[in-house]
């Protein structure tokens, strides 16, 4: 008797290999082409670019094929190795065997595994063998070998898991392939549903910087999607050792889960979406609650209104559930009574989760931390900004209590005044760094004339301004170059080479800076000039954006004195004489667009006669109070003197600073 069942094993083992076999094979021929005759190719080209450091998962090895491989073939391994269980006639044949469910569940895993194994442990003896008769310390170590070999195999195991699991969940092979798939994204798909739905009702949270984070951690698809060969310079794996262990866990947790449903799964199942009776209402459920949050989201984010977002949520619970109907019953004849009553318990449990869901984030709004706690701020635009200011530099942040204090202030009237569906609103980013090590995190959107004194009182603290000017913290003597364009379209530039010249230069800046007023640094009147350096890194040159916008402004008086007394301003700046005329209209139409756009299209509609003007001193004087803003009264269109008919420049400016010329002019226009 054991020779026979000794015998029957292996027989079952050739099967399978018959069936499988060319999945394997296949594998094999896909890892050997992506990275042994790659490697192969790359040792013998003399023209090659380094590797990035990224081991084997560098593009050299095309890490991108490689990624579709590790998630496609253990899902095809799974569906062709349990393709018996979804078809009526071969899952009677089998399971008339004498041979336990238990047996054959885990024959056909353990075969399956194997069958995915061998193909990575051979490429990785490969991978060894020239490791050890060439030199390919270039391209990989022997620990990012050992890596690769582990992270591959792992992640197979898991995906090939998911999908065995998959196929006890239903009748059909296709859907099992749809499942494994969902499956492994669900996790990740739901966390960023969630958070974005969250962030239309909880002002500080941003769900972009949630996303883009924490993502990774939801679903192995995307952590190992996530992977880019530059980013490996840093340490960063497709997978570090923490999360393969998580894998490998997982991976014994779906067999277990597989092979107890494989033991209970009834044979009369096989062509049915959803094998397990208990399921179709949590099939039924997920689907309305994802497709209402997904068009929710959809009508949320392009029309920016309570009222459409609530839209969307009713529509997409309303197509998920008859959708998940259709799926089941396999019809699209859903559309009676008792689905009716079903869309209403499904519905309606879908609404009152999106409902209650920001209820317990409300602690997150509110929270604002005490000025005692805190060690640094940050302040900025997003935080990715922040992000590669950190990774690039070591930023001088926000430390005094003066500041800290103002930061704090703003933070709590931006939670009072901030407005979640204002598509207009200026992005603020706050990053405190409290004394126990912790970091807290917000970002907001609001109109700054909605906090104008809170950001006064911030934005004109020397702590602000040595966070958001660089310049102000740089060292003038390891400059070798500054260059100064005029902003505009005149061909002409500054070079200042000289050291002196170059410190004199900072030292008038800086003071500029100290200087500006919280208008002056929201609104920046006047002509402006491009800055740039190139400092000496001693065995490299690169070229840094000067001041926070890179542009210096007419209205810095010390250095626009200095480059006149340099003779260097005419050269940096713009003046009238370069300009042909000025056409300037009342912006009262266009005022949701940009300025370019308001202006084209009040000069196309033809509507409103511009002020043309060309006398030298008044186009001096409309320079001086023009700025590049997305609001203001009038638009201002600068045409030059050597691009007539072509380029032009769109400025605008406030009537508190219109001049008497301007004034005069529009009001005889409207007698």
């Amino acid at each position: 008797m054991p020779s026979k069942t000794s015998l029957f094993r292996k027989e079952m083992f050739k099967r399978d290999f018959r069936n499988v076999g060319w999945i394997s094979i296949l594998f094999f021929c896909g890892l050997v082409f992506t990275l042994p005759l790659q490697l192969l190719m790359a040792i013998n080209d003399d023209y090659r670019i380094d590797a990035s450091g990224a081991g084997l998962f560098d593009s050299t090895f095309m890490f991108e094929l490689q990624f579709m491989l590790l998630f496609l073939m253990p899902v095809l391994m799974a569906v062709f190795l349990f393709r018996y269980i979804h078809v009526k006639g071969a899952s009677d044949f089998i399971h008339s065997f004498p041979i336990s469910r238990d047996h054959l569940f885990r024959h056909h895993v353990l075969s399956g595994l194997m069958l995915l194994i061998v193909p990575i442990l051979v490429t990785s003896l490969i991978l060894f063998m020239f490791y050890l008769f060439a030199d390919v310390s270039t391209f990989y170590t022997i620990n990012q070998l050992g890596y690769w070999t582990l992270m591959m195999m792992i992640v197979s195991i898991l995906t090939f898991m998911v999908c065995v699991f998959a196929g006890t969940l239903t009748g059909i092979s296709a859907v099992q392939a749809v499942l494994t798939f969902i499956l492994m994204l669900l996790p990740a798909g739901i966390y960023a549903l969630v958070a974005v739905h969250i962030s239309f009702f909880i002002a500080g949270l941003s769900d972009l910087a949630l996303l883009d984070h924490t993502i990774g951690n939801y679903s192995p698809i995307v952590k190992v999607l996530q992977f880019y060969p530059n980013q490996a310079q840093g340490g960063f794996l497709p997978v570090d050792s923490i999360t393969l262990v998580i894998y490998f866990v997982a991976s014994i947790l779906f067999y277990f889960s597989g092979k107890a449903i494989y033991q209970k799964r009834p044979l009369e199942v096989t062509s049915q979406t959803i094998a397990i009776n208990l399921l179709k209402p949590v099939f039924q459920f997920g689907m309305t609650f994802c497709f209402a949050l997904v068009v929710g989201t959809y009508f949320g984010e392009t029309q920016l209104l309570l009222s459409w977002l609530i839209f969307g949520y009713v529509v997409g619970g309303i197509i998920g559930y008859f959708l998940s109907a259709m799926v089941l019953d396999k019809s699209f004849h859903v559309f009676r009574g008792q689905y009716f009553k079903g869309l209403l318990v499904f519905g309606g449990t879908a609404g009152l989760v999106i409902g209650i869901l920001p209820l317990f984030w409300l602690n997150y709004e509110g929270y604002v931390p005490e000025p005692s706690e805190v060690n640094s701020v940050y302040i900025g635009d997003n935080i990715f900004q922040f992000e590669e200011l950190i990774e690039n530099t070591t930023p001088d942040l926000i430390e005094s209590e003066e500041a800290i204090n103002a930061v704090i202030h703003l933070q709590k009237e931006m939670i009072n005044q901030n407005d979640l569906f204002n598509s207009r609103g200026k992005m603020y980013f706050i990053s405190f760094e409290l004394k126990n090590g912790d970091h807290v995190q917000r970002t907001y959107q609001i109109d700054p004339k909605e906090v104008q004194a809170s950001l006064k009182r911030l934005m004109e603290t020397k702590d602000y301004k040595e966070l958001t000017y660089p310049v102000l913290n740089s060292d003038p003597s390891k400059v070798q170059k500054i260059t100064l364009q005029p902003g505009g379209a005149v061909n002409t530039e500054v070079t200042i080479l000289e050291p002196k010249q170059i410190q004199e230069f900072y030292q008038h800046v800086r003071e500029d800076i100290y200087n500006l007023s919280y208008d002056e640094i929201i609104h920046p009147v006047g002509t402006r000039s491009h800055v740039s350096e190139v400092r000496d890194h001693s065995d490299w040159t690169v070229e840094y954006y000067f001041p926070q916008d890179n542009m210096i402004y007419n209205s810095y008086k010390n250095t626009v004195n200095w480059l006149k007394e340099e003779g260097y301003y005419e050269d940096a700046f713009i003046d009238e004489g370069e300009i042909d005329q000025v056409n300037i209209y009342p912006w009262n139409e266009a005022k949701k667009q940009y300025p370019r756009e308001a202006y084209d299209q009040i000069v196309q509609g033809g509507s409103v006669e511009s002020l043309e003007v060309t006398d030298k001193k008044k186009i001096e004087t409309m320079l001086l109070i023009s700025e590049e803003d997305e609001e203001g009264d009038y638009l201002v269109g600068i045409y030059y003197e050597d691009l007539k008919g072509g380029y032009y420049d769109v400025l605008a400016f406030d009537s508190s600073d219109a001049p008497d010329f301007v004034v005069d002019y529009f009001k005889d226009q409207q007698q």
